[in-house]
Order: structure tokens, then sequence, then C-alpha cells
């Protein structure tokens, strides 16, 4: 679970946390890296001034095709900055360097604590993962090692956008084993498994049918393909289809 917000109002007569002269280096945007075991995850913070002093954000997690998500609390006291997410069971703490160029601190999420540094950006980031996420919902089956033990991958957005996972082991008895970081780059996906120590890397094909990629644990690594299970979701996409009509007027696919 997460701590509860920072913020105390005292009443003396300092101005709320967040209205102090400092505040003013909050505003803008805000880029940092989560990194969960061989997964890395980008975080981007946007910051901006509300009407009465306070200020306001949101989060984007562009790597999990999450975009837009509300930030709850946003405070911040003697370089001290807290932001929490109450849908998420997330919060941060950190503190603000003195040129406020950058947040040192730490990401809080369901009992788990890690390391997390943003620096501001100059500009706005354009993300465009979203549809891709959307392209890699479904059920997917591989098969691994000489065993040809099956693995059955479920890919799913949840309410909140955020791209998730869990893995079958049908052979082995495993089930609904969470997937701990998801991570979707154009495409490329990449998630791993904390509790089996385990990670994976592969490359989504254009018709969006199968992942080609390996398979490590417990350092060792096996070539695994993901196909898909629900033909339904087979088909190219309008997005696929789009892509490919304009390669044909290009005179070749991409």
């Amino acid at each position: 679970m997460t701590s509860t917000p920072s913020a105390q109002s005292n009443a003396n007569q300092t101005p709320p946390p967040e209205k102090l002269s400092a505040g003013r280096g909050l505003e803008g945007f805000w880029q940092g890296t989560l990194n969960i075991a061989d997964v890395k995850l980008r975080l981007v913070l946007k910051l901006v001034p509300a009407s009465d002093g306070t200020f306001a954000g949101t989060l984007d997690s562009p790597d999990q095709g999450a975009l837009n998500l509300p930030l709850d609390t946003v405070t911040l006291k003697n370089q001290s900055v807290h932001l929490r997410m109450a849908r998420l069971q997330g919060a941060y703490q950190g503190m603000l360097n003195e040129d406020g160029s950058a947040i040192t601190g730490s990401w809080k999420q369901r009992g788990r604590s890690l390391p997390l540094t943003f620096t501001r950006l100059d500009q706005a980031p354009n993300w465009i993962q979203s549809a891709l996420a959307q392209e890699i919902e479904g059920v997917w089956q591989g098969r691994l090692g000489r065993k040809r033990l099956r693995l059955i991958l479920k890919l799913a957005r949840a309410s909140d956008g955020t791209l998730t996972g869990m893995l079958d082991s049908p052979d082995q008895g495993g089930a609904n084993l969470p997937i701990d970081a998801l991570v979707l780059t154009d495409q490329r996906l990449r998630f791993s498994l904390l509790r089996i120590n385990a990670a994976y890397e592969g490359t989504l094909n254009k018709r969006s049918t199968k992942i080609v990629g390996r398979w490590k644990q417990r350092d060792r690594s096996w070539s695994l393909t993901f196909k898909r299970l629900n033909k339904d979701r087979g088909r190219p996409s309008l997005i696929t289809r789009a892509r490919e009509f304009l390669a044909r007027l290009k005179g070749k696919i991409i």
C-alpha cells in the first residue's frame, strides 16, 4: 500500500505548500524511467498551475499505452515534491533540485518502492502508443524449450488505459501469474515476471498475429514465439490495413 499524501496545512501565516514561490519550478513536462527487473518504463508528468494558485497534473506511461492519468495530489514544500494517484495506488516522493531541472525520489505502489528521478523536458512529448496497445490486446500461446511447454499470454487494457497482462503455464500447473511490467515501444514488447525471475522481449509482426522473441530465466535463454489464439483479433486492424494501403501506394510494404 502507498503512503498518504504528505501535504499538511498549517494554520500559521505561511501559504499552502502549492502556493510557495518555489512551486513555479514545477510547471511543465518531466520525464523519468522506472527500472523493474529487465524492463524500463518511461513516465511523463504534465504539471500546470490551477486558477487558485495550486498545481494540477497528469501522468503518461507511454510504454504501457496509458495517457493523461490524473494526479489526485500535487504538493511542494521546502523543495519536497509529493504526488499521489489513488486509482493506481501509487505515490511519489522526491526533492526538487536548486535549479529546478530534476526531481530525485522514489515511486511507491502496492507495497513496493523504486528509485525514480524526473528531469525537465524542453517541450511536450508526442506519444503514439495507445493505438498499438489496442492491436496487441488478446490471448497468445507459445511453446518453450525442448519439452514444448505451453505458455499462455493474456494482454488487456485496464479501465485506466494501462496495458496489463497475466501468464499461464498449464503444463506446469501455473495460472494467472501477474506480469510486473509491460513495455510496448514501436513494435517491441517487453515484460518481466519477478516471481519466477523471468523476462521476455519480442517483436509484434505487421499483421498483429505473432510475437517473435526470446525468453530469459535464471541466466538461460530460449527462442519463443507467441501466436494469437483469439482468431477474431488476428485479422488486420484498421490501423494495419491503412498502413499496408499507404505502403502499396508507395510501392513497398512498411
